[in-house]
């Protein structure tokens, strides 16, 4: 059993710059591997950031700056 690695891309304001590393790591991937075998099949971006991520989580008291997130 082979673990599938998942990327999560976000940015602390906006998905702008993530959504661009997003899609260069996908379009690296299909120019070396074939799909369906590819070795990221599954990327992800946080849509209006991390702040509007955590906004979501309320009550949570996990900060970007929290050293369990590093």
């Amino acid at each position: 059993f082979e673990k599938t690695p998942i990327l999560i891309f976000y940015c602390l304001d906006s998905d702008s710059q993530s959504c661009i590393w997003a899609t260069l790591i996908r379009h690296y991937d299909r120019c070396i591997h074939s799909y369906p075998n590819l070795k990221f099949p599954y990327i992800f971006l946080l849509q209006g950031g991390y702040k509007e991520f955590n906004k979501k989580r309320k009550g949570s008291d996990i900060t970007i700056n929290d050293s369990s997130n590093k």
